[in-house]
């Protein structure tokens, strides 16, 4: 959907990051299966002109037609009276024109070598898809929603005559004769302060007495506007949005609304974006329309994501799917994978690893009917989110098999330089690290960074940025912390480049990584000092609390006071840092509510107390065997080898050894 949030899972220390409105592409496929006679909820045949003639009662013609949920394209003799049903495809001969009729006495003259999906026929409204040809349409009843989509495009009727006309690839025409058309499109915002780029809802009214007919290309990328700064583009959308609810056409109230909303959420003002967005979603829920409500439904779960509140984020996410269900009830349109895909990164980011994977294959399962075999963009993002949560779950392997299939689509889909194949080999960088083949991790960080050079000569920009904070994590790994805390000053200079605002996700990201990478190197009053910073930008970012950000910051602040000697205010973070993974997570255990746990009891044993380190340290091991319950993980064997330390200096030699002996068989076993 334009101006819609989709996610994509991220690597380096934040759990996700979303790519605003990812285009809407309706691919068409075949399908097997035969239409039924009588289908309630579909369309029926009146009228069939074969050469400019009309066939008579009881005489018939050819036409190609996928039934609903199938996978080939058959012939179809098709006669007057005839019910096609949702989710059925009907292609038109040479020199056939076929009128359908709607129970809603809604009215479609399919001209010949056209092809029409119908989605939903029901008495709160119509959906349809044009996907080549021209199609007239007649709406005589007033409806909550009757929608046209092809591609990026939406035709929304509010009662009116109407022709569509696709040319796929090369141009699509709207042409109005009674009422009014409101034609919906993808069109992108530009702003060349951080080379940031969203994609919005554009919108142009088609009416009897004013424009009745445009056309739009379909073979170039439009921009809408391009701004020079962030402060300009957002001066221009709250403007907008002053003039829209001078407006008495909620159409255009809402469209102003969500477009502020995006912007917003671009810049990191996701309080603002929140309160507003709701608002939308609240005028929305007032019309029928399920179109509206899937839009602010998703785009509210990813701000609500961005702020940590992850079961609304869930919750929201799932009304958006539900909505387009309603919209598209074969659920074979790429926004309901989209949605899938969605709500598996908030499950993977609230540990419910199972329930991510569910989504994904459900995700996984309508890509592949409406793609098939074919290479596609949305596969590729679709399999290395499965294979970080495969890495996340400790699957090393199936995850670095993942991101190599992603890699091979991507580069049959690319030629030459291009973002997703950069990202994409930071993707099987982290991978091969987790496996802990740091060296060929690091040759893939290195080259997805040679890509992003080309791509972005300047190297100001944020995926630059990500590059040298992923070759950062790679050089911790590798323990040459100095080259570490030099990358992660990079991307900090190019990011403070990029964005003018004091607080910012992505700016407290960058100084929270910089003080993790200080604290390697001992500079643990340097290192505190950047971890402060990001505390205070959290603490404008997310006043509510509850954030993973901010829970793992505080506990490296603790670590950070752990090495200056301060155990007892370390121990004060660390106990913060709990409550904010309880309250982001409740009861679920959290790869990061175990590290605070350990960093915990590493404190309590410097003050001496070894009986409260070890419950600490036996807290953050079931912790993380419940996470990997194959038992070989880094993290199992860090428990173990901090459980050692506990031990020997509880004064018990032989549980100290038992341990040791643990933690050797629960590493991973390093590839060759």
């Amino acid at each position: 959907m334009a101006g819609e949030a989709r996610f994509d899972l991220e690597r380096s220390k934040a759990l996700m990051t979303h790519v605003l409105a990812t285009a809407r592409h309706v691919l068409w496929f075949a399908m097997v299966g035969v239409a039924t006679m009588a289908h309630a909820g579909g369309l029926t045949v009146t009228g069939i002109h074969v050469a400019g003639v009309e066939l008579a009662p009881g005489r018939s013609v050819t036409v190609m037609f996928i039934a609903p949920a199938g996978r080939q394209a058959r012939p179809l003799v098709l006669r007057l009276r005839h019910s096609l049903p949702e989710g059925s495809e009907l292609v038109t001969p040479a020199r056939t024109r076929i009128e359908l009729s709607s129970d809603n006495g809604n009215r479609i003259v399919l001209e010949p070598v056209s092809r029409l999906k119908i989605n939903t026929v029901g008495r709160a409204g119509e959906s349809y898809v044009l996907g080549n040809g021209s199609a007239r349409f007649s709406v005589s009843r007033a409806l909550d929603f009757f929608h046209v989509n092809y591609d990026k495009f939406l035709a929304i009727v509010r009662g009116t005559q109407f022709v569509v006309a696709v040319r796929p690839g090369k141009q699509i025409d709207f042409r109005v004769f009674e009422g009014r058309l409101l034609v919906e499109r993808e069109a992108r915002v530009r702003i060349r302060e951080g080379n940031a780029i969203a994609a919005l809802r554009a919108t142009d009214v088609l009416a009897e007495g004013r424009r009745t007919q445009i056309s739009y290309r379909l073979d170039v990328e439009e921009y809408l506007r391009e701004f020079n700064t962030l402060k300009e583009a957002e001066q221009y959308f709250r403007d907008k949005l002053r003039e829209d609810e001078g407006s008495d056409d909620m159409e255009r109230r809402l469209d102003g609304i969500n477009a502020l909303g995006v912007v917003l959420h671009l810049l990191g003002k996701d309080s603002e974006a929140r309160e507003l967005l709701e608002r939308g979603l609240a005028l929305a829920g007032e019309r029928a329309d399920p179109r509206l409500r899937a839009i602010f439904a998703n785009n509210f779960g990813a701000v609500l994501q961005r702020l940590g509140d992850l079961e609304g984020a869930r919750a929201y996410h799932a009304q958006a799917i539900a909505a387009r269900r309603r919209l598209y009830p074969d659920g074979l349109h790429a926004d309901i994978a989209g949605g899938h895909n969605n709500l598996g990164a908030i499950h993977v980011a609230l540990g419910n690893y199972e329930a991510a994977a569910r989504e994904f294959d459900q995700s996984l399962a309508v890509q592949r009917a409406l793609y098939g075999d074919r290479p596609h963009a949305a596969v590729a993002q679709l399999l290395n989110n499965i294979g970080i949560l495969e890495r996340t779950r400790g699957h090393f392997e199936q995850a670095v098999r993942l991101h190599q299939r992603a890699l091979a689509m991507l580069r049959k889909l690319h030629q030459g330089a291009h973002p997703q194949v950069a990202a994409t080999h930071a993707r099987l960088g982290a991978a091969l690290a987790a496996r802990g083949d740091y060296r060929a991790a690091l040759q893939q960080h290195e080259a997805s960074l040679r890509m992003l050079r080309t791509l972005y000569p300047g190297e100001v920009h944020p995926d630059v940025a990500d590059a040298y904070s992923n070759l950062g994590a790679i050089y911790s790994a590798l323990e040459e912390p100095a080259r570490s805390v030099r990358q992660h000053e990079t991307a900090l200079r190019l990011r403070q480049q990029l964005i003018s605002a004091r607080e910012h996700p992505a700016l407290a990201l960058s100084y929270a990584n910089l003080g993790a990478a200080l604290l390697d190197t001992r500079e643990y009053g340097a290192a505190l000092k950047a971890l402060r910073e990001a505390a205070r930008q959290h603490a404008q970012l997310y006043p509510k609390g509850g954030h993973v950000d901010i829970a793992i910051n505080r506990t490296n602040i603790g670590a950070a006071l752990a090495g200056m000697g301060q155990a007892g205010a370390a121990l004060e973070e660390y106990a913060v840092a709990l409550r904010v993974w309880q309250q982001a997570f409740g009861a679920a255990p959290h790869p990061g509510a175990a590290l605070t746990l350990d960093r915990m009891g590493s404190a309590l044993l410097a003050q001496g107390d070894a009986k409260r380190a070890i419950t600490r340290h036996e807290e953050a091991l079931r912790m993380r065997q419940s996470l990997y319950p194959g038992g070989q993980h880094r993290a199992i064997a860090a428990s173990y080898r901090e459980l050692a330390k506990a031990w020997d200096t509880a004064g018990d030699p032989r549980k100290a050894a038992e341990y040791r002996a643990l933690e050797r068989q629960a590493m991973p076993k390093r590839a060759s």
